[in-house]
């Protein structure tokens, strides 16, 4: 049977969001606490090349859950689709509670992943020239997504909401719909080419898998769109307001 990080992520990521719902004002009160460990988790796995140490001894697809963004890019599909579950579940009202907490775990996970590949950045500002086509494209890709991430992901913060008026929130909130679909162009684009180039199909089961998690909710936020046209209702972003 064939596994591959993503399906690996799937789990680690339902267990997390599981954790987070079943108790919501646990999540409120220690969401920094949540924060620092979110961040040494993703430390860990991003410096270990830098400063030397050891990580081999983890599972080759526990490793790229981190090191191949799947971890965080299955967490902010979590987010997306609770932007479009019925609000009358009860499960999505603890989604809903919790979906702050999720955007800004989803947004660090994401950080780590770029800045192991920090180095590719670096090339592109001083010799694009010289690139590969298949690196040109993920940093060009990576450096839109991490310029959408950002206002995203600070307003995110409730300390920041707060300061921010609601209707300039939701506004900006908004970049979350561009964000998403290029979050998944840019996974497309890079199984696509890598499974092109050397026909794994470790690279084509991957991009059918996150193909199976991304287009039904494009389906259904486009469906909910169309129902709520005109009636002002539109709650799809990556952040909802805590309770």
């Amino acid at each position: 049977m064939r596994i591959v990080a993503v399906e690996i992520a799937l789990v680690f990521a339902a267990v997390i969001v599981a954790l987070l719902v079943l108790s919501p004002k646990t999540v409120h009160k220690y969401r920094v606490p949540i924060y620092v460990v979110t961040a040494l988790v993703a430390a860990y796995f991003t410096f270990s090349h830098v400063l030397g140490y050891d990580i081999s001894w983890i599972n080759r697809y526990v490793r790229q859950v981190f090191t191949l963004g799947a971890l965080s890019n299955v967490m902010f599909a979590f987010v997306a689709y609770t932007g479009v579950l019925p609000k009358r579940w009860e499960l999505t009202k603890r989604l809903r509670s919790v979906r702050a907490e999720m955007s800004v775990m989803a947004c660090i996970l994401a950080l780590g992943h770029n800045m192991l590949y920090m180095n590719y950045f670096v090339e592109f500002f001083t010799d694009p020239l010289g690139m590969r086509g298949y690196y040109m494209y993920a940093c060009t890709a990576s450096l839109i997504l991490i310029a959408l991430m950002i206002p995203l992901f600070i307003t995110s913060f409730y300390f920041v909401r707060k300061q921010m008026k609601a209707r300039t929130w939701k506004s900006l909130q908004r970049l979350s719909y561009i964000f998403y679909f290029a979050l998944w162009v840019h996974v497309v684009g890079l199984y696509l080419s890598a499974a092109l180039a050397g026909t794994k199909m470790g690279d084509i089961y991957s991009l059918v898998i996150y193909t199976i998690i991304w287009v039904p909710y494009f389906v259904s936020r486009l469906a909910k769109y169309l129902r709520e046209r005109g009636s002002g209702g539109d709650d799809d972003t990556m952040e909802v307001e805590p309770q």
